[in-house]
């Protein structure tokens, strides 16, 4: 198995800056891993950061059936919400994790508020 094979894409599709703030990620898992991992470490997110009110976060699976699992990230708000921590949080987290199952990240992309 390449580099490539155990290559986990993170990739930023921007923010649309309306009533609320909507940032969006696609996130890209190689074969050899199940969408489970991203999953546990939303929840883990959910449950260490608090989000105020305004603020919410999608993950939702965008190849249902299909394998390797894709998903895109949608984090929404308004102000000072905590949807950044909540991000960066996540982002740090999903690094983390697959370091340890020894996977890396390429990250395509920053968000504006980073």
């Amino acid at each position: 198995m390449n580099n490539m094979d155990k290559t986990i894409i993170l990739r930023y599709l921007g923010a649309e800056h309306e009533n609320f703030i909507v940032c969006k990620w696609a996130i890209e898992l190689p074969g050899g891993i199940s969408g489970k991992e991203i999953v546990d470490v939303k929840k883990w997110t959910d449950e260490t950061v608090d989000l105020m009110h305004t603020a919410r976060v999608w993950l939702k699976r965008t190849n249902p059936g299909e394998y390797p699992p894709k998903y895109e990230l949608i984090i929404s708000g308004r102000g000072h919400d905590e949807r950044c921590t909540w991000c960066r949080s996540f982002r740090t987290a999903l690094e983390t994790h697959m370091n340890k199952l020894k996977y890396s990240i390429d990250q395509k992309g920053s968000c504006d508020f980073d």
